[in-house]
């Protein structure tokens, strides 16, 4: 398992960022032949700020995905994500806004988990 303090390879990365996915179904009226079924979102944290630094989703349309990385990246993870979906509903109306909103959920519950599970080594190492 490789030290999250570790330098990353040179892929564009910070260092010390993790990225946390969220997977939800779409409704099966929008399904298409060949396509997914499954929005994925991928929000990668810088865990030392908690900036969201990229978002990326899969299985919707691209300006579903550009207004979700419009309202998370940048911003600080912690305590917004109530808004950024609030905000996501008010300005996306498709059918696919609630599996993107089951996505971004989920992909920040997986954060929360992550950020307890290390919370004691940070205790244990103060930077």
């Amino acid at each position: 398992m490789q030290d999250a303090s570790a330098p990353l390879p040179s892929d564009g990365h910070k260092t010390g960022a993790v990225i946390f996915v969220g997977h939800a179904r779409l409704p099966q009226s929008i399904g298409l032949i060949g396509c997914s079924s499954v929005v994925s979102v991928e929000i990668e944290v810088d865990l030392a700020t908690r900036e969201v630094l990229h978002v990326d989703a899969k299985g919707v349309l691209p300006m579903a995905e550009a207004l979700l990385r419009d309202l998370l990246q940048g911003g600080d993870l912690d305590g917004r994500v109530d808004t950024v979906i609030e905000q996501f509903q008010h300005r996306y109306v498709g059918t696919c806004q609630r599996a993107m909103c089951s996505a971004v959920t989920s992909a920040y519950d997986a954060y929360l988990r992550y950020c307890r599970k290390e919370a004691p080594l940070a205790e244990d190492h103060p930077t």
